[in-house]
């Protein structure tokens, strides 16, 4: 435990201490940050605990473009080692930060979405991470002309009840487009779209 306290609080400290965004980068280097990483690399796929917690301190780092570029081979599966899902999904948590922050959590996270192969509980956490902005009309377009012929369920009620959701709540000003959007699809979905959402035990939880 205190080993993990350490580690959490380490990364705390150098997020707060490189905050000059000209010399960031070279800060966190010079702080060790891949060592982290290495630390990371070395686990075992199934050493869980440990994952999880580098995960977290990942998530501490925040700014880190090393940390960036490592989430994002894992999301991507792109990583050397495949994940399960429940560590790729805290790496989504874990990158959104930082890739909105960069304008791209569309170019990260709808390819991850859009993965018809990857588990549900990932491409959820990937929608809910592009919801956080306001996606652009072709990012909503984008999602709902793929659940057209979405084949998980728990996927396409999630994204069918988000929809439903944003169509008839309004956090002005910064929702509004966000909530036209969703009411013009929403729309277009109950009039046109042959599949609805099922919620019967055993199809979605």
């Amino acid at each position: 435990f205190t080993k993990s306290a350490i580690d959490l609080a380490y990364a705390h400290l150098v997020r707060t201490t490189c905050h000059e965004l000209t010399t960031q980068q070279e800060c966190f280097k010079a702080l060790h940050v891949e060592e982290f990483v290495k630390r990371f690399d070395a686990l075992a796929v199934d050493d869980h605990a440990n994952l999880n917690h580098l995960m977290l301190v990942f998530r501490n780092f925040r700014e880190s473009e090393m940390i960036e570029i490592k989430l994002k081979s894992i999301i991507m599966n792109k990583s050397p080692k495949k994940y399960d899902s429940a560590l790729k999904t805290q790496a989504v948590f874990a990158l959104a930060e930082r890739a909105i922050r960069q304008g791209l959590e569309t170019e990260y996270f709808l390819p991850v979405f859009l993965n018809r192969n990857e588990d549900h509980e990932v491409r959820i956490a990937a929608f809910d991470m592009m919801m956080r902005v306001t996606p652009t009309t072709t990012t909503m377009n984008k999602i709902m002309t793929y659940m057209i012929y979405e084949t998980d369920n728990e996927v396409f009620n999630y994204v069918y009840t988000a929809f439903e959701k944003f169509a008839t709540q309004c956090n002005e000003p910064c929702g509004l487009v966000l909530n036209n959007n969703a009411k013009y699809f929403i729309k277009y979905w109950k009039q046109h779209m042959w599949q609805k959402p099922k919620y019967t035990i055993g199809v979605s939880k």
